[in-house]
């Protein structure tokens, strides 16, 4: 049931009808005080989700019913998450700046099992890529290290030698830096000083052939350099990224790739197309060759810039053709994979496979991640089909990322059928898919508009009690970040509409989020996180029936709000507090006009007038616990917010109590 729903489904039409007629159960019309919870429109000058009739002020209550009081709880001020605000819509949080955060938590160097791919990963042997295993600390000393002494003769070799001294001498540029000697920053400064960027790109763009392998290597390690300025100068080397990207198309020429390279799996072409995409000098490439230039590509879009902790050098991969190349060999190896499921051949093998996406989360996270949106019919392929764990995590950390961009919302339709698997990988909450996946939910969650907001298919596909695990494991492993994300993941799923809320009661969420409020009183991100959870379900945009009041009434959500009613709590806590108190308070009106609706039914006309009226059960809660006391206090609150709030709730409370 969608949130503009009317909040007294169950009570037969016509006895609300029979109440209506009553001409002593309530004032006039035209005495009727404003709307209490009339949503202000968002910004983009909609209004998201319409007012019920209860919430219109519209719905007539039975008998001796105190109509509305004067509106004078002030409308919630937006609420924003990092840089996105969505005004008059106070309980949805839209993760604009999420993509920003990831990628400072990457530049930081985190990288473990539970967390997200390394950006950049030099080679150093034969094994391949795996993003996921924590690396060594790398050697960022800039001084140059001294070269072995041959190392003169072989660059010579490299920029006009016979095919046989150039092959020696890409094999040995790469040997050094895969050297324990060399492989850090002094090694790539060392190499970068000795004038070795142009022979090696002059390889890789006209061969020979043999030697096209190591110079791609070797270049993939002067990307990884923990020092920005050597990946900077690799990207501005003249037609340096545009021959990587011409060896992963002309990759797709060999036996075994699927024509449907270069597309998306909807067929159009994939967005970007660079002067690499034109370049065509060199054959087929063979399967190791376009994993190392994927690889290579990947450690270029993953350079983190020391001052703007941006991925500055991104937008030059991406102009040079990058995405649609590397769509191209995922299509190509996600159809040769189903194809040797099958019992077929052809591909490149999981690790090509493997490389090309890890490169695609690079390119994902970057601020230009709109023009990506082709990518997400393909990633839910693979997220489906695939079994590779670190391809699987590289394209939830894609779905990630596009789905923190407003823009992509209406993209992430196409991203459902992978809902069941990110479900139960939320709900594994160990693994490395576990966070990536739990970010995918929340972003699915976060629509600023009905038709945006895919939270019903979240909650449908087990999403609520596979985050209340992700949660719990989280808090008892103290893992401060992830008990963040599931918190704002919940808060969104509690502020969609009321068959979400219901989930949130049957799985037993406020609870757990209540107790976690308890244990984490000194951290002020926790506290502020549960108090979204705690206080979104009551907002009239929500549209909670009877029954779900009832049971958020029963969970003692109200009773734990009172009691953060304290004097020297920060500001911004006590503006939260006191709006969730405002909104129970209106689904007080809500609950009385229900019990009064289910007198008359049980008593008849007659028999109810003999009856004393039904009370506002929350304005008789916030007598006995004291709430109004603590509210009427902050009537003249330094703060001007809470000031203004707190008169308001008490301009309603003393209308019900008099």
């Amino acid at each position: 049931m969608g949130c503009g729903a009317s909040s007294t489904k169950g009570v037969p039409p016509a006895l609300a009808a029979a109440g209506a007629q009553s001409s002593n159960v309530h004032k006039s019309e035209n005495q009727l005080p404003a709307v209490l919870d009339q949503p202000s429109p968002a910004a983009n000058g909609t209004t998201p989700r319409p007012a019920s009739a209860t919430q219109s002020g519209k719905l007539k209550p039975a008998a001796s019913i105190k109509e509305q009081p004067p509106a004078k709880i002030e409308q919630a001020p937006s609420v924003s998450r990092g840089s996105a605000v969505l005004t008059g819509v106070p309980s949805r949080r839209v993760p604009l700046s999420r993509s920003n955060s990831l990628a400072a938590a990457a530049a930081a160097g985190v990288n473990d099992a539970a967390s997200r791919p390394a950006p950049r990963v030099a080679r150093f042997g034969s094994a391949p890529l795996s993003c996921l295993v924590p690396l060594a600390p790398p050697l960022a000393g800039a001084a140059p290290t001294a070269l072995p002494a041959e190392t003169a003769a072989h660059l010579v070799a490299l920029a006009g030698g016979d095919a046989a001294a150039r092959c020696a001498a890409a094999a040995h540029v790469r040997g050094v830096l895969c050297s324990e000697a060399h492989r850090g920053a002094g090694g790539v400064q060392a190499l970068l000083d000795a004038k070795a960027l142009e022979p090696l790109v002059r390889v890789v763009k006209a061969g020979p052939q043999a030697a096209r392998l190591d110079a791609v290597w070797a270049l993939t390690n002067i990307a990884a350099s923990p020092v920005f300025r050597h990946a900077e100068d690799l990207a501005d080397e003249p037609g340096c990224l545009e021959s990587l990207v011409a060896l992963v198309n002309n990759g797709r020429q060999r036996p075994g790739f699927s024509q449907s390279a270069g597309r998306t799996a909807s067929g159009r072409p994939a967005s970007g197309t660079g002067a690499g995409a034109a370049a065509t000098a060199v054959g087929p490439q063979p399967p190791e060759v376009v994993e190392q230039a994927v690889w290579a590509l990947g450690n270029v879009a993953g350079a983190q810039h020391p001052d703007h902790k941006q991925q500055a050098l991104a937008d030059q991969v991406l102009e040079a053709g990058a995405l649609k190349a590397v769509l191209g060999v995922m299509a190509a190896e996600a159809d040769a994979g189903a194809g040797r499921a099958a019992g077929g051949g052809g591909g490149g093998g999981p690790l090509v496979l493997r490389t090309a996406t890890w490169c695609l989360q690079n390119l994902g996270k970057h601020k230009r991640e709109k023009e990506m949106v082709d990518a997400i019919p393909l990633v839910t392929r693979l997220l489906q089909e695939a079994g590779d764990v670190e391809v699987l995590t590289c394209c939830a950390w894609v779905l990630a990322y596009l789905g923190s961009n407003e823009d992509n919302k209406s993209h992430l339709k196409q991203a459902l059928p992978a809902l069941p698997r990110l479900v139960q990988w939320v709900r594994e909450a160990s693994s490395s898919l576990a966070t990536p996946s739990l970010f995918s939910l929340g972003t699915m969650c976060t629509g600023y508009m009905k038709a945006l907001d895919y939270s019903q298919e979240v909650v449908e596909a087990g999403g609520v009690p596979a985050m209340l695990s992700f949660l719990k494991t989280a808090s008892v492993s103290a893992k401060r970040d992830m008990v963040k994300e599931a918190l704002f993941a919940l808060s969104n799923v509690a502020g969609a509409n009321n068959a979400t809320v219901k989930a949130m009661l049957d799985a037993g969420v406020f609870p757990d989020v209540i107790a976690l409020l308890r244990a984490s009183a000194g951290d002020e991100e926790i506290v502020t996180e549960c108090l979204y959870v705690l206080t979104n379900p009551w907002d009239p945009l929500v549209g909670i029936e009877v029954p779900t009041a009832q049971g958020l009434l029963d969970a003692g959500i109200l009773q734990e709000l009172s009691s953060l009613l304290v004097p020297t709590a920060p500001p911004e806590r006590l503006g939260l507090v006191l709006k969730g108190l405002a909104d129970g308070l209106k689904r007080g009106q809500q609950l009385m006009t229900h019990a009064a609706n289910m007198m008359l039914l049980e008593h008849g006309r007659e028999g109810m007038a003999e009856l004393p009226p039904p009370k506002n059960p929350i304005v008789e809660l916030y007598v006995s616990l004291g709430t109004v006391k603590a509210i009427e206090s902050f009537n003249a609150h330094p703060d001007e917010d809470v000031a203004t709030r707190a008169n308001g709730i008490m301009s309603v409370l003393q209308f019900f109590m008099t």
